[in-house]
């Protein structure tokens, strides 16, 4: 469920994205996953035609296919939303009437069967210059989110740490 306050339009990042239609304070919720959410098996994504794979998600131990408007979050190195657990996107501050809406990809997608590297050009002072799905491992990434990373996200980090890297 995607907040009634934020709205599709025009982006100033990428083409199309999620704009604040009126002011939404810091806690509130983004985006809620629903019960009928479609989940897909890793196994399952190879029978998902290409083009409909921007619109996959890391979810857990498995993927879901995202069908509502949140498919055009974009995403920024300085997001105005992070995770309150794995379900639900937050406002991490205060988002102004026609800002956009964005969260850090490399919150989520951290297996290159959801996203490959990509140049970033989302104009924030800390931009990566680029978004890959190791981002999780850099320290300074773990220390800014810490507290705000779903739970498939974090235990890459403690497998990182031991060696066991999944990612």
């Amino acid at each position: 469920m995607l907040n009634p306050d934020v709205t599709v339009s025009k982006s100033e990042l990428e083409g199309i994205g999620l704009i604040a239609a009126r002011d939404i304070p810091v806690g509130a919720v983004i985006w809620k996953m629903e019960p009928d959410t479609i989940q897909l098996t890793p196994d399952k994504i190879s029978t998902v035609r290409s083009e409909y794979h921007k619109f996959i998600h890391h979810y857990k131990d498995r993927f879901i296919f995202v069908q509502d408007d949140r498919m055009y979050i974009n995403h920024s190195c300085d997001p105005n939303t992070w995770w309150a657990d794995d379900e639900t996107l937050i406002a991490k501050r205060n988002i102004k009437a026609d800002e956009e809406v964005t969260y850090d990809y490399a919150t989520t997608e951290i297996t290159e069967e959801t996203m490959h590297k990509f140049a970033c050009n989302c104009g924030a002072a800390n931009c990566r210059g680029s978004v890959t799905p190791g981002d999780f491992k850099d320290p300074d990434f773990q220390k800014e989110h810490e507290g705000h990373l779903p739970s498939w996200t974090v235990a890459a980090i403690a497998a990182s740490k031991t060696g066991n890297i999944l990612s």
